[in-house]
């Protein structure tokens, strides 16, 4: 699929959202579930954090389709969702990890 054929087919996945279909959702989520769910992979400490990121950006983007801005494109909107869901996971499940403590159990941030 070209990238143009992406964009508004993106586009129109987010108007039929914004109008309350789900099956727009549902385009979406074909749309950019990899793109989505790689970049959570990225940004979150683990695959459970990931998978879980991808579903809360998806979440948010159903409930958010009416606050998007107008000067951005629709695929940069969704990924800058998923990124703010991503990094939101990863400041705080790796703040609480016992990963990220030494060996007494003080936050490593403390020592």
């Amino acid at each position: 699929m070209s990238d143009r054929l992406h964009d508004r087919r993106v586009e129109q996945a987010l108007t039929d959202i914004q109008a309350g279909h789900v099956s727009g959702l549902e385009d979406l989520y074909d749309l950019l579930l990899p793109s989505v769910y790689a970049l959570c992979q990225l940004v979150t400490p683990d695959q459970t954090a990931a998978e879980r990121t991808t579903v809360e950006a998806f979440t948010k983007v159903w409930s958010g389709a009416n606050a998007r801005p107008a000067d951005t494109t629709g695929t940069a909107w969704v990924l800058n969702v998923a990124c703010s869901c991503a990094r939101h996971t990863r400041e705080t499940e790796t703040a609480f990890s016992p990963a990220r403590r030494t060996p007494r159990g003080t936050p490593q941030h403390a020592v």
